[in-house]
């Protein structure tokens, strides 16, 4: 929030004033509460209507588990990448199920695809 409230252009003019700064940060505050709770929902949705998902990354994640040391605490990156398949459900849930409540956005052009 300090940054917020003295960030200034390149002529020092501030760029936030106090009510851009309270939408800014309720905004932040919305999306950190909201998605990780739509997401996680409509994960849970979408492995219960397919066991098949869930089995494949539970193999994923006990494979992962064998290969690290025993006195390992928390994941690593290197695991974090090694996890394609639920990357993969991650992505196609996310594509498929917009946790943004609303969008505000107006096209300014047309756009025409294959004529």
């Amino acid at each position: 929030m300090d940054k917020l409230i003295v960030a200034t252009d390149e002529n020092g003019k501030k760029l936030y004033d106090n009510k851009a700064i309270i939408d800014l940060l309720l905004g932040l505050l919305h999306a950190g509460h909201h998605t990780p709770a739509y997401t996680a929902m409509w994960a849970i949705v979408q492995i219960s209507q397919n066991s098949h998902i869930f089995q494949k990354a539970k193999e994923e994640q006990e494979l992962i588990m064998k290969e690290r040391p025993s006195t390992q605490k928390g994941l690593s990156f290197t695991e974090i990448k090694q996890m394609k398949y639920l990357m993969k459900f991650t992505n196609e849930l996310l594509r498929r199920h917009t946790v943004a409540v609303a969008s505000f956005r107006e096209a300014t052009a047309n756009v025409h695809i294959n004529g």
